[in-house]
């Protein structure tokens, strides 16, 4: 038997609990066995640490590519895409890189892509209210740390007042910053949020009591 009706099933693959009796994860799709009739605890504790690793260095390459695109040769960019390698020192570093340079910006895209995908707000409005707020507070950091490239949030505020105050924030970044600049911070943030929602949240012991899941 796949297990019992006292016992639930949790997927190896995904980690999703399955109902007592099921052949197949609900989720996505894969064919339980007996090793997967474990209680929440012990199940996150056979997560293969190797293999969550290994899928941030593989997206964390594409993602570094992705960022320095511009300064890389055709004949290389070529190779990465036939070739495509994992996240090693030179990829962290230009995502370290970025990162520093576009650190408001960067800091309130993972905050609200996580706010996002955990349905934070249901209100458009308020979503961009909460928005033009949290890239205020990251730019008011960064320039009181002198992290990274911030703007005048003064400038910005007497340019399109408080109805247009986030996307004036989003355009004045985007011209303090550049093109590709701007959409590497957008990148990288929305690396940075998967891994925290995808890996991170996952393995915390008290995720199935907290408000971090659906």
């Amino acid at each position: 038997m796949v297990g019992s009706q006292q016992s639930p099933l949790f997927c190896s693959q995904c980690g999703a609990e399955t109902a007592p009796g099921s052949l197949y994860c609900a989720k996505c799709g894969v064919k339980l066995t007996t090793g997967d009739s474990l209680p929440a605890k012990t199940h996150k504790t056979r997560r293969s640490l190797k293999t969550e690793l290994a899928q941030i260095r593989s997206v964390g390459f594409w993602v570094a590519l992705f960022v320095t695109l511009p300064t890389l040769s055709l004949p290389t960019i070529i190779v990465s895409l036939l070739d495509p390698g994992a996240l090693g020192t030179d990829e962290a570093t230009s995502i370290w890189n970025i990162l520093v340079l576009t650190a408001p910006l960067t800091a309130a895209i993972v905050v609200m892509i996580v706010a996002i995908h955990y349905d934070w707000f249901d209100n458009g409005w308020i979503f961009t209210l909460s928005a033009a707020a949290l890239l205020a507070a990251t730019t008011f950091l960064a320039d009181w740390l002198r992290v990274g490239m911030a703007v005048d949030l003064r400038v910005v505020w007497q340019e399109t007042g408080p109805m247009n105050f986030f996307e004036g924030l989003m355009v004045s970044y985007y011209h303090l910053y550049g093109f590709w600049s701007f959409a590497s911070s957008i990148v990288v943030g929305g690396f940075i949020a998967w891994v925290w929602i995808d890996k991170i949240v996952p393995s915390l012991p008290t995720r199935q009591h907290s408000g971090l899941v659906d």
